[in-house]
């Protein structure tokens, strides 16, 4: 389920049909390295405590909780901008936007 909502998430928010399939490839791709690297830092000489392993896995936590608010508000932002583009070219009628783009907005 956790990576079912991950692919929807990535797939909204990439713009494009290439973009998201490149996107989507390299996502499916490093979560697969991921089982490489955890037989690599839950490493037997560590047990039973794997401190390292542990430790290596709250950094990427805490990577991630550093990230998602700093992603949440970088897609507000431009979602602001695109907004008031799109108004200004409304009343302007001038197409500063191509039609594909014009719909697009960043979801979370």
């Amino acid at each position: 389920m956790r990576n079912a909502t991950l692919y929807q998430r990535l797939a909204n928010n990439l713009e494009g049909k290439c973009k998201r399939a490149v996107g989507m490839a390299i996502v499916i791709c490093v979560g697969n390295l991921g089982g490489a690297i955890a037989s690599n830092i839950f490493r037997s000489q560590d047990a039973p405590r794997y401190l390292l392993g542990l430790g290596i896995e709250i950094m990427f936590l805490a990577m991630g909780m550093i990230a998602l608010p700093i992603i949440a508000l970088t897609y507000r932002h431009i979602n602001i901008q695109r907004d008031a583009l799109e108004q200004q070219v409304d009343t302007d009628g001038s197409e500063a936007l191509d039609t594909e783009k014009r719909g697009f907005r960043y979801t979370l």
